[in-house]
């Protein structure tokens, strides 16, 4: 029988969470059976005290067809009775039934949906660590030196050389036209057809100077006016789920940057730019990922293992420090070894795509599975594994 009715037309409130977190759904109380031989000892109970009354108070002439009359009349409604328990127990049992085949039925949809995956085409990363691929891959390898501070009259911060000005403003509205220069260098060949949706991170005056050289650099763009907002793993949610009911040749562009002004803080601020064309396929495949507080961490570290259908943790988990009360003991995830303070500093709102950025690339070169931690746009944590094909 195929089941057409969700759970979460059954309890309110519980569909809405079938993407973003796992279902969870109330114990059902087991219906307890009839005691057949209670209802015997009952039975035989109140026929032998009706007929003892009956007995007591009719006349000697009328005594039997009386006994026999209510004794017929109690057996035949403690039957019925009997009857109507064994029906509500049955209707109970087949609710039970019915009520965990929704339940798997909602969990299993909600592993398939959560095991949606897109594929990365061109990841583009800038930073004060590097430009290019080559720069990445020595930063993963643990190859090279972490960038120096730069003082300004603020306080400190890690900065690309490439950009002079000072102003963090400025320096965003730069950024984002690199960003399209360098992938334009990434990409030497021109898109079969311009992105269906396009997603951004950071100013309005940054996505102007954007769209302004990409309509030199990619004119075959139809770059719109006003963007979607990139709000994290929500969006990702959103952009899988658009990816997986397109056609193989439709894209997504997602792209943001942004500037740190500087600041005297134990840790200098920094600055960042990146950019994804996604689709149904690509180099690397990135899912969904996980979102939890920071008691659930743990938890959702091992769900991504099993979203992402392998059985140990990465080699490589990329992250920012997390505090240490909010350190999570992950039995095999090596949390020392890819640490990313040094190599960008604070990088506000940009700190996940820059993560999934790392861990992408890693993947590409290194041909394994990458994790990566962040935390989200909204609130608590992400967690996710990015894989190779196959």
């Amino acid at each position: 029988m195929r089941l057409r009715l969700h759970v979460g037309q059954l309890i309110p409130g519980l569909r809405y969470r079938i993407v973003r977190m796992p279902p969870c759904f109330p114990l059902r109380r087991e219906p307890t059976s009839p005691n057949n031989k209670r209802w015997f000892v009952v039975g035989v109970a109140l026929i032998s005290f009706s007929s003892v009354l009956m007995a007591l108070l009719t006349p000697d002439e009328q005594r039997g067809v009386n006994t026999l009359a209510v004794s017929t009349v109690i057996a035949a409604l403690l039957f019925l009775a009997w009857l109507a328990r064994i029906l509500c127990y049955r209707c109970a049992m087949h609710n039970g039934r019915f009520y965990q085949q929704l339940v798997e039925y909602e969990q299993q949809l909600w592993w398939h949906q959560h095991r949606q995956v897109i594929g990365l085409q061109d990841i583009v990363l800038l930073g004060p660590s590097g430009t290019e691929p080559q720069h990445w891959s020595r930063l993963l390898l643990r190859e090279h030196r972490s960038p120096q501070p730069v003082t300004e009259s603020t306080g400190r911060a890690l900065r690309l050389p490439q950009i002079v000005t000072k102003d963090s403003g400025t320096r965003e509205i730069q950024l984002a036209s690199l960003l399209v220069l360098l992938w334009r260098k990434q990409r030497p060949d021109a898109l079969a057809l311009s992105p269906r949706l396009f997603y951004w991170l950071g100013s309005p005056g940054a996505w102007q100077a954007f769209t302004q050289q990409a309509s030199v650099t990619f004119p075959e763009l139809l770059l719109p006016e006003h963007p979607e907002n990139w709000l994290g793993e929500a969006s990702l949610a959103t952009v899988i789920e658009k990816i997986n009911h397109a056609t193989v040749d439709q894209t997504i562009l997602i792209a943001g940057c942004a500037s740190q002004p500087a600041t005297s803080k134990d840790l200098p601020a920094g600055e960042a730019a990146v950019l994804w064309l996604v689709g149904r396929e690509g180099v690397v495949q990135l899912n969904r990922g996980e979102i939890c507080d920071s008691s659930t961490l743990a938890n959702a570290c091992q769900r991504a293992l099993e979203q992402s259908e392998i059985s140990e943790p990465p080699d490589a988990c990329l992250l920012f420090t997390l505090p240490e009360n909010e350190l999570p003991s992950l039995n095999g995830w090596n949390l020392t070894h890819h640490v990313q303070d040094a190599n960008w500093g604070i990088t506000g709102n940009m700190a996940a795509l820059i993560l999934m950025s790392l861990a992408a690339l890693n993947t590409q070169q290194q041909g394994k599975p990458s994790a990566w931690i962040a935390r989200d746009l909204t609130a608590g944590y992400t967690t996710g594994i990015i894989k190779t094909y196959g």
